[in-house]
C-alpha cells in the first residue's frame, strides 16, 4: 500500500500545492504541517519541495502584483 501511495504522492505537482495554499483554511503554514506529516509517515524529505513551492508562489504573486497592482492603487485613490 505504501508503494502505491508513494507512486502518486512522492512528487507532488506544484498546482496541487498552490490550490492548497490558496485555501483560506490552510495557507503556507498548513502546507508545511502536511509535508511534515507526510515526512513522518513515508520517510520522504519534503524540505526542498517546500522551499521550491514557496519560491514559485512568491514569483507568481510578484507577477500578479506587477500586472494588476498599479490598477488597484489607481482605483483606491
Amino acid at each position: 500500500m505504501k508503494i502505491k501511495f508513494l507512486k502518486y504522492w512522492q512528487h507532488i505537482p506544484l498546482l496541487y500545492s498552490f490550490a492548497f495554499i490558496l485555501d483560506p483554511r490552510a495557507k503556507m503554514r498548513g502546507l508545511f504541517r502536511v509535508l511534515e506529516l507526510l515526512k513522518e509517515s513515508t520517510g520522504c524529505d519534503y524540505t526542498s519541495y517546500y522551499a521550491d513551492v514557496k519560491t514559485e508562489i512568491y514569483k507568481l504573486f510578484n507577477k500578479y502584483e506587477r500586472k494588476f497592482g498599479a490598477a488597484r492603487s489607481q482605483r483606491v485613490a
